[in-house]
């Protein structure tokens, strides 16, 4: 009686905690060089960046140019799924939960947080805007949001219209000056995004199809193609061409570097997922279709997000989620893919 009440508890934890899939990472082949160099890095950490992302809208653009032998019109085709229920403060609890544990790790370990006061003065950040979590915005990705931890601070560089300036080089070249000039401090930038759905486009002789599969997953990386808006001339109006699409490039990652060397770090260490960690039991696997005839469209008019403001697309079909579900899959599958980094980089600095 006693095995069968410990089987049935075993097994109500594991339906209550939202199971994850295999956490597979991988060293990036070119983000990773002087790893041995890493013992003798200082025991001070600088979190850099740490950025949580989670998708509430997708849309999928697929387009068809007329001018086949046919002679038929365009054929353009928007796919468009969102899910609702998710409560901003269950998605804010957990990112707090999932970055209090992370730096944990690090404090157990002996290794120092560096605050964002003890940086502001550098060099470095002359220049530079701050804000400080918690928050959860609009990203410069269409449907998806982005969450920063509470008492966690960034730092960014803001243009006149407000939006954030962008490194030629990329931070990457940056963050060793950064390190340099905190006397080589292990500095980390930290990137998750948790998906709920994938999509592909097709094209037939006289049609375009737009597909969303929904598969809720810490995404290894992601493509989002979008109809692309007209671009704003000023007094000469606007100006589009007909199927022109926006793609949008987002990846989970995991980058620490300490030291500089010419522009590079002395050692990094940059890691990303091999495959795609599966968040089971808060959606339904199954695939939306939009398919448009040339001079034809199909599809289900729905209302949007208020907090997607960018969002062009007037046909869309809404999945409601379980937020503490939702949000305990997001919490399992970051803690499990930064721990699985952690244990790298302590392995490499002989922790």
């Amino acid at each position: 009686m006693k095995k069968l009440i410990a089987i049935l508890l075993l097994a109500t934890l594991s339906i209550n905690a939202q199971d994850i899939g295999k956490v597979k990472i991988k060293k990036e082949k070119f983000g990773t060089f002087g790893l041995r160099n890493f013992k003798k890095a200082p025991k001070r950490l600088f979190i850099n960046s740490f950025n949580v992302g989670v998708e509430i809208f997708r849309e999928n653009y697929a387009f068809k140019r007329k001018g086949n032998f046919l002679k038929t019109g365009n054929a353009e085709a928007n796919a468009a799924v969102g899910i609702t229920g998710l409560i901003k403060e269950d998605f804010q609890r957990e990112i707090d939960r999932v970055y209090q544990d992370f730096i944990q790790d690090f404090k157990d370990k002996g290794i120092e947080i560096i605050t964002a006061e003890e940086v502001k003065g550098l060099k470095f950040f002359e220049g530079y805007e701050s804000a400080k979590g918690p928050y959860i915005i609009n990203s410069s990705t269409p449907g998806i949001l982005t969450g920063c931890p509470t008492g966690h601070t960034q730092f960014y560089q803001a243009k006149k219209s407000g939006k954030v300036k962008k490194s030629f080089m990329g931070e990457g070249f940056k963050n060793p000056k950064l390190s340099d000039e905190l006397e080589d401090a292990l500095v980390l930038d930290v990137n998750l995004y948790l998906m709920f759905a994938s999509a592909k486009s097709k094209k037939g002789i006289v049609s375009a199809k737009s597909e969303i599969l929904i598969n809720p997953r810490l995404a290894d990386s992601e493509m989002i193609v979008n109809k692309k808006k007209k671009t704003k001339l000023g007094i000469f109006g606007s100006v589009g061409f007909k199927g022109a699409a926006k793609t949008y490039q987002l990846a989970t990652n995991y980058t620490i570097g300490s030291g500089k060397k010419g522009l590079y770090f002395e050692a990094q260490y940059q890691s990303v997922l091999d495959e795609s960690i599966e968040i089971n039991g808060i959606l339904k696997k199954q695939t939306f279709k939009a398919k448009a005839y040339q001079d034809v469209q199909i599809g289900e008019r729905n209302s949007f997000l208020d907090e997607l403001k960018d969002v062009s697309v007037k046909n869309a079909i809404w999945l409601n989620v379980d937020s503490k579900k939702y949000v305990e899959g997001m919490y399992n599958a970051c803690h499990a893919f930064l721990s699985e980094n952690n244990k790298v980089l302590f392995d490499k600095m002989e922790l």
